[in-house]
């Protein structure tokens, strides 16, 4: 429940920039361009999440398993904040695409199989 819900909210941060963006001009100005900046830091969410998943020895414990899911689901999430945020700064949607691309292949990956019992 708690994956799908993660999953979901992608889908509401696909929503709210498109209907952001419609009802919103570019400033005349011009502004900082730091899509290079949000890229390398999804890049670091994502990398982070793979390996926080792999590396992270649960044991049997089931309590720790629920919290490496979580804290994956939630580095994947702000993959998806980080496109939200890159797509806002340049008022365009299609800089966001690639981000909340990978945010849900790596939800999608991470989905929370159940255990066998002992083999946490």
């Amino acid at each position: 429940m708690i994956w799908l819900a993660f999953l979901s909210t992608i889908a509401m941060f696909v929503f709210l920039l498109k209907q952001m963006l419609m009802n919103v001009s570019p400033p005349e100005g011009g502004t900082e361009d730091v899509t290079k900046l949000f890229a390398m830091a999804a890049a670091a969410a994502g990398f982070g999440s793979v390996v926080f998943r792999k590396a992270f020895n649960v044991g049997g414990d089931h309590q720790k398993w629920h919290v490496r899911n979580v804290v994956c689901w939630v580095l994947n999430e702000t993959i998806a904040i980080f496109g939200f945020l890159a797509a806002n700064q340049r008022f365009d949607f299609n800089v966001a695409v690639p981000f909340f691309a990978a945010a849900v292949t790596l939800t999608l990956l991470m989905f929370p199989k159940v255990p066998e019992p002992g083999a946490i």
